[in-house]
Order: structure tokens, then C-alpha cells, then sequence
């Protein structure tokens, strides 16, 4: 049965919370959406992932930041069949890399009214530090999780 869902791309969360990168694509059943480049996300094009205002660091896990540091709602979605592959990859991590997280979560209907808020966040992938020194930096090299 093929169904789709409506994706905002969302927030990228890593277990140190002054720990930060980001993604800069998102490969989604086979089509590359843009992320997110350079340290001012605001002169980016429009993005399936949420806006934030900074590459600063959340440094406070019950902070509302932690909501993708307290971004805006993404300007395009994604359509995502059941069962698709989504990779989100990065290029810009500036500091030494420690485990890493990726979250998502469902807006449905006005998606530019989706905040982020209440238990819908469902992790997509994580990379601990168990890997091996050579894919420690797999992220920070834009190697997918």
C-alpha cells in the first residue's frame, strides 16, 4: 500500500547539548532537497527544514530551543511515500564531532504553522562514538546518517 506524508524537515539534535553542526541536504526517495549553507541560514534559499537563527549551540536540554535552536517553520515540504529512504547529510561541523541524532517530525495541513511542539518527534538515525576512528567524522566529511 503506498501512502505519503508530509514532512518539515526538522530538528537535528546531538546528545551533548552544547554540541551543534548542521545539515546542509536531505535526500528524500531518491531527491535532493536543499538544507541550510554558510552561518547566516537566512540568505539560504527556501528549505524543507525549519529556519533557525544561528549555528550558535543550544547549551540547555529543556530549553525550547533545542527545537531546532528556536527556528521558524520550513518554507517548502517534502512528500515522503512509506518505506522511502531519507538521508539527511552535512558539510558544516566545527568542532570536534561527538554522537550525533537526527530528528523529524509531521506537520500536517498549514505547515508553516507547525512549531515543533508536543511528543510527535521521531529520531530517523544516530551515529555514536563507537564507530571507528576513520568514520568518527563521517558527518563533519558530508557522509549521510
Amino acid at each position: 500500500m503506498f501512502f505519503s506524508t508530509i514532512f518539515s524537515a526538522a530538528a537535528l539534535l546531538v546528545a551533548e547539548a552544547s554540541a551543534h553542526g548542521a545539515v546542509t541536504s536531505y535526500v528524500i526517495g531518491g531527491t535532493t532537497y536543499p538544507g541550510y549553507t554558510g552561518f547566516s541560514p537566512s540568505s539560504s534559499p527556501p528549505s524543507i527544514q525549519r529556519q533557525w537563527p544561528d549555528y550558535n549551540p543550544t547549551m540547555t536540554v529543556t530549553s525550547k530551543s533545542v527545537m531546532c535552536n528556536g527556528g521558524t517553520s520550513a518554507k517548502l515540504v517534502a512528500t515522503v511515500a512509506a518505506g522511502s529512504k531519507i538521508t539527511a547529510k552535512w558539510a558544516q561541523w566545527t568542532h570536534q564531532q561527538g554522537p550525533v541524532m537526527v530528528w523529524m517530525y509531521p506537520c500536517a495541513g498549514d505547515f508553516t504553522a507547525c512549531d515543533g511542539s508536543g511528543k510527535k518527534w521521531f529520531k530517523i538515525d544516530q551515529e555514536g562514538m563507537t564507530a571507528s576512528p576513520s568514520e568518527r567524522y563521517r558527518v563533519g566529511n558530508s557522509k549521510g546518517v
